[in-house]
């Protein structure tokens, strides 16, 4: 009896004890699944920071999003994105640094993060010729579906006459 009436109480403690340290780790230990990456010249101006808070505001709830700031090579990202590991990422960029060379860096570092020769993340640029361009992208609730060209510039127009 002195050995079953321990368990016997161990057992209601488990049963408390136990959802409430998930609860309390649950926020520190939440994964994040989206990043935003950018430059800090992008990040500093109004305009772009705009963009990129709107993408946090948008995927935070349900991924966690976070923000991974370079200082001025887009490659400085590789560490933070090895650390966090997320499922998303988008790279804000203005459109004169979002060049060819610039894409080429971004798919290399995102094949990067672990071992094998694969791509690790699903990524994309959020761009536009000015802010507000990328912003109205960022608010658009719409998946974008690539389609031939003459369909396409159908999409460029409604952006343009909005």
């Amino acid at each position: 009896m002195y050995i079953l009436l321990p368990r016997l109480l161990f057992v209601p403690i488990l049963f408390v004890a136990l959802p409430l340290a998930r609860a309390a780790t649950a926020d520190a230990a939440a994964p994040c699944d989206y990043t935003v990456v950018v430059s800090k010249r992008t990040h500093e101006n109004p305009d772009w920071k705009k963009v990129v808070e709107v993408l946090v505001k948008k995927h935070s709830e349900k991924y966690h999003a976070r923000v991974i700031e370079y200082a001025a090579d887009v490659n400085e990202s590789v560490e933070p994105l090895r650390k966090l590991f997320p499922r998303y990422a988008a790279f804000v960029v203005q459109p004169e640094d979002a060049g060819r060379e610039f894409v080429v860096k971004v798919h290399r570092l995102t094949r990067k993060l672990d071992d094998d020769p694969y791509t690790d993340v699903v990524w994309g640029i959020i761009t536009g010729y000015r802010a507000d361009g990328a912003l109205r992208i960022v608010n658009t609730s719409e998946p974008f579906v690539d389609q031939p060209r003459q369909a396409r510039q159908g999409v460029l127009d409604s952006f343009a006459s909005r």
